[in-house]
């Protein structure tokens, strides 16, 4: 089952009283066969800012290092115990096998919590898998930069070699 596309325009008025009459129009109509929705533009911030902690409640999941011969068939079998399952889709390539990845979507938050909780870091067929929130694109390159800049600054740190390893750290303290 794949998701339905969903078309996005941005109109802007500037006049407060030409904003009014236009969208009271809109709201009630339907533009081929589809229900058109009205609302006030929020940037990404303002997004994440209004959410807050909804945005941890996540209905998808991503999974990766999947074995080659994995299927949506099984793949539904693996997660079915977490709750009803909207969709499942195991990534493949021309020649039909699994690309190793795939994304399955829970009917609730807690029970796509719960599969993340018990799945992440479990053996399967000799293969250690990552089982965790699904992202967005720019949402997961947005926290890879960040990531990456943090290291950056730890490495450029310079007691950063003594806090790597404490062992070793230890060793040195003790041989001064």
């Amino acid at each position: 089952m794949r998701a339905a596309l969903r078309s996005t325009a941005l109109y802007t008025v500037r006049a407060a009283r030409l904003r009014r009459e236009p969208l009271r129009n809109l709201m009630a109509c339907c533009y081929n066969d589809r229900k058109v929705f009205i609302g006030c533009f929020r940037s990404r911030k303002e997004y994440e800012a209004e959410m807050g902690a909804r945005v941890m409640e996540f209905p998808n999941v991503y999974i990766k290092n999947l074995r080659e011969d994995m299927d949506d068939k099984k793949l539904k079998e693996l997660f079915s115990k977490f709750g009803p399952t909207l969709s499942i889709c195991v990534m493949i390539d021309e020649s039909g096998k699994s690309k190793g990845f795939g994304f399955v979507s829970l009917e609730r938050h807690e029970d796509a919590k719960r599969a993340v909780d018990e799945m992440n870091r479990k053996q399967l067929n000799g293969k250690q898998v990552y089982v965790g929130r699904a992202q967005k694109k720019g949402e997961r390159q947005t926290e890879l930069k960040r990531k990456f800049e943090l290291d950056k600054a730890y490495a450029s740190f310079p007691l950063a070699p003594l806090y790597q390893n404490p062992s070793i750290a230890f060793m040195r303290l003790l041989n001064t």
